[in-house]
């Protein structure tokens, strides 16, 4: 293989999820940045496997409380699922449910709302309701309403909080 073979891609992608998975966040980046550089010397820089690599930055970043960052990569991910994949693929609602995480962790409770109902709503139209991604979606909904909650009962009683829309 030269360097720039898919397979090296995968193997990077591979080890970068392993260290996501532990929470070695950076060290996660630096195999995933190693990834994309392969796929974007081989790959349209439209091509849905961008995209996936595109959205576990993105989550990385999130998890370093590197929100633009995160932003940034996660809805580059969304766009190209969107244009390549259409609006209702299961992998489109993947980047909506982790656009509506992000939204939870910047205190945008109602956006991260709607993301995750939009995640849910493919969810459940594409999955039957064991489906783990039903269950991850519904809890991440349930943080957020209460989160939601909490905000108007604090403003209720005349605290100030940091949520914003």
């Amino acid at each position: 293989y030269n360097n720039n073979h898919e397979d090296i891609a995968i193997s990077y992608n591979n080890i970068a999820t392993i260290h996501y998975d532990h929470k070695d966040y950076e060290k996660s980046l630096e195999f995933y940045f190693k990834a994309l550089k392969i796929k974007e010397a081989i790959l349209e820089a439209d091509n849905p496997s961008i995209a996936t690599t595109y959205n576990n930055i993105g989550m990385a970043y999130l998890y370093l409380n590197k929100y633009s960052e995160a932003k940034t990569y996660l809805f580059k991910s969304l766009a190209i699922k969107e244009e390549k994949l259409g609006i209702r693929h299961p992998s489109t609602a993947f980047s909506y449910h982790n656009i509506g995480i992000f939204y939870y962790k910047t205190n945008r409770y109602v956006s991260a709302q709607e993301y995750l109902n939009k995640a849910l709503d493919i969810y459940h139209d594409k999955y039957d309701s064991t489906n783990p991604n039903i269950k991850k979606a519904e809890y991440w909904l349930e943080k957020t309403k209460h989160a939601l909650m909490k905000h108007y009962c604090d403003k209720d009683n005349g605290h100030d909080s940091t949520y914003t829309q």
